[in-house]
């Protein structure tokens, strides 16, 4: 049996939001596109903003930088916009533009330090910017830092744009990312809060499915706040719904936790359900749930050896070739955790791959900054060999790559 309690940890997400195309390159100013792929809105009739137009000249250099960009030409691209940046006449709207496809390149080039900047530059000219776009750059800026781990910043851009976009605009997704930079900031009542409301969402809306890194959120919220009887109510509620091995050995563990033996546990979940059935293992219902993912697709870790999974683990960054090529898979891995509980990076190694040659390197990068619960025998922390973590990739809806 672990020890009690552990936590769900949704810390250390390095998804890279994509920078997609926010604006159109149009002499008049096109369409834009929140994260969504939907016409982002303002919380209040929109502002009236004079956006200024694309002159001819600075249109011609942004297609000649696009194509740049199109042929992976990106040293080139800098260059002719760098040129455009420094024009005498180059408007508001048109800088913003400019930003905009450095943006792109900084995500080519996988460096999110200087895709915030890009998108920060942008917001400098947020008068020369439809409001709706100037609202959907600061959502993904706070999904950018908290790809980076820096929670508080993660969190001031989403109050920011929580305080200005059109409430009935806000999806499931969006909660789900809520509840998830709550969690990692460690305020579990504004988690359930907005988990809370993605499931009540999700069960009114025929097209939208629940996630069962749902429930393990409100599990693991509500264990970390003592509420042990809202446990108990979820794992119930889920055996009923979609009935899985992991919620027995949850709702075993939870009857452990108030005194029953494992023995007298196991025999009080048996008739709950039949999945219930062959349970021999209590696990903790406050580590349970996988990873708390931002909503830009998945890269879904999954232990695969026992119930020793990590405290800490770090989501792999989506490849951009898979992005690209919309290429699903996963990776298993194998590792030695040290007797202080840091993997040990030269023990990783790749054990299963599909398909391979897309997310080997994603895998052992994440992996290495994973922090276990160190293993001790009568007090003595010991090193565990042959750890295995699976981790999958899938593309989510709200990936966007500029199509």
């Amino acid at each position: 049996m672990g020890d009690y309690p552990m936590k769900y940890t949704g810390k250390g997400s390095k998804a890279l939001v994509t920078a997609c195309c926010l604006f159109a390159i149009t002499a008049c100013g096109g369409p834009s596109y929140d994260q969504h792929g939907a016409a982002p809105k303002a919380s209040h009739s929109e502002n009236t903003r004079r956006i200024p137009a694309l002159s001819a000249d600075v249109h011609k250099g942004l297609q000649k930088a696009q194509e740049a960009i199109d042929v992976k030409n990106l040293d080139g691209a800098e260059v002719i916009l760098g040129e455009l940046l420094n024009r005498d006449r180059t408007n508001g709207y048109e800088k913003a533009v400019i930003w905009q496809l450095r943006a792109q390149i900084a995500y080519m080039q996988d460096d999110v330090d200087a895709t915030i900047n890009c998108y920060e530059q942008i917001l400098t000219f947020a008068n020369h910017i439809p409001e709706a776009l100037e609202i959907g750059i600061i959502y993904n800026l706070s999904q950018l830092y908290y790809s980076e781990e820096n929670y508080d910043a993660a969190l001031a851009y989403l109050q920011r744009w929580e305080s200005r976009v059109d409430p009935s605009l806000i999806t499931v997704n969006n909660l789900q990312y809520m509840a998830n930079l709550h969690y990692v900031r460690e305020d579990y009542e504004l988690a359930l809060t907005y988990m809370d409301r993605a499931v009540a969402e999700a069960r009114a809306l025929p097209t939208v499915h629940e996630k069962e890194t749902w429930h393990y959120l409100r599990i693991s919220s509500n264990w970390e706040l003592g509420r042990k009887d809202e446990v108990e109510a979820i794992l119930l509620d889920r055996l009923q719904a979609n009935p899985q091995a992991s919620h027995c050995g949850l709702l075993a563990g939870l009857y452990v936790d108030r005194g029953m033996t494992e023995a007298a546990a196991f025999s009080a979940i048996k008739p709950i359900s039949t999945m219930c059935a062959n349970t021999n293992n209590a696990e903790n219902p406050g580590k349970q749930g996988g990873l708390a993912t931002i909503p830009l697709g998945s890269t879904t870790p999954r232990n695969d050896g026992g119930d020793y999974l990590p405290l800490v683990r770090v989501q792999p960054q989506y490849p951009r070739k898979a992005i690209e090529e919309k290429v699903t898979g996963y990776v298993v891995l194998e590792l030695t955790v040290l007797e202080n509980g840091s993997v040990d990076p030269a023990s990783i190694k790749v054990i299963e791959t599909e398909p391979a040659g897309y997310f080997e390197e994603a895998a052992l990068s994440a992996a290495s900054k994973f922090k276990y619960k160190p293993k001790s025998i009568d007090g003595v922390p010991q090193k565990v060999t042959g750890v295995k973590y699976r981790f999958s990739f899938a593309l989510g809806e709200n990936i966007l790559n500029g199509n």
